[in-house]
């Protein structure tokens, strides 16, 4: 479905499972991905959530365009947008990646909004070192200039599973490219390791350590850095963890919202 945000003003696209009455589940892909990513999960939490998948800006089928802000800043707004036009007051997020960084951004921002955070193969700081942030920053020149190309190289392996990545055959889920290119500097400039310190939100990091994209230190550090955070680590997969262990994240999201419905009774 198609909402104008009414925070942003800009058009977005979610898709929803799941009973109105249900606990809220708001699922948040990565950089240059789409809603689609979650259909597995979403489909195996329907049962007992109110589940939404939604496109960031610039991806999938909500507003692109290169008027656009990319920064961490707009993202928490439009989601802040969403959640108002569904009437949600709190939701359990889940954010894959880049949307693992924007729920932390979100809960830093509005706290009482997030009942539960679930982040999946992402970090607090990806380029701790000013030489990496500098090479990220001249990668991302690459995805605004050499958009097709690039992104074929980036995608190579998802051919073969074209049952999981329906974007490879419908160009208009694509990022665009400035939505590509920012998206990379923001993620090389963000560092939330002391601030997130402060943050009293129940947390669950699950993290690959065969992940080549997010190091599985790095996700180890983000959990370390909040302070009621319980990590479960899996092997045997890359960093698309949604996608290829989609009954073990489903699970463990509804085991960790359980728990905490269970320790907020009882406290």
């Amino acid at each position: 479905m198609e909402i104008v945000n009414p925070v942003t003003g800009i058009k977005m696209y979610y898709h929803f499972m799941g009973d109105l009455g249900k606990p809220v589940v708001v699922l948040m892909h990565g950089w240059t991905a789409n809603h689609t990513r979650w259909a597995q999960v979403e489909r195996r939490l329907a049962a007992d959530f109110r589940v939404i998948a939604y496109d960031l800006r610039g991806h999938g089928w909500s507003e692109k365009g290169p008027e656009l802000d990319y920064g961490f800043g707009s993202h928490v707004l439009d989601l802040q947008g969403l959640m108002s036009a569904l009437k949600i007051e709190r939701a359990t997020l889940v954010g894959h990646s880049m949307g693992g960084m924007i729920a932390q951004h979100f809960a830093l921002a509005f706290p009482d909004k997030v009942e539960n955070l679930v982040l999946i193969g992402t970090c607090a700081c990806t380029a701790p070192e000013e030489s990496k942030r500098r090479a990220m920053r001249a990668l991302s020149w690459m995805f605004l200039y050499m958009f097709e190309p690039v992104m074929a190289i980036k995608n190579r392996d998802k051919w073969t599973k074209l049952d999981l990545y329906p974007d490879m055959l419908d160009d208009s889920l694509k990022p665009s490219p400035e939505a590509a290119k920012e998206g990379i500097i923001a993620v090389a400039n963000m560092d939330l390791r002391e601030r997130l310190a402060s943050l009293q939100t129940p947390a669950l990091v699950i993290a690959s350590e065969d992940d080549d994209t997010v190091p599985f230190e790095l996700s180890c550090e983000l959990a370390a850095s909040l302070p009621k955070c319980v990590m479960a680590r899996v092997s045997g997969c890359g960093h698309h963890i949604p996608i290829d262990m989609p009954d073990f994240v489903s699970e463990k999201v509804k085991e960790f919202a359980a728990e905490n419905v269970r320790h907020r009774k009882a406290s």
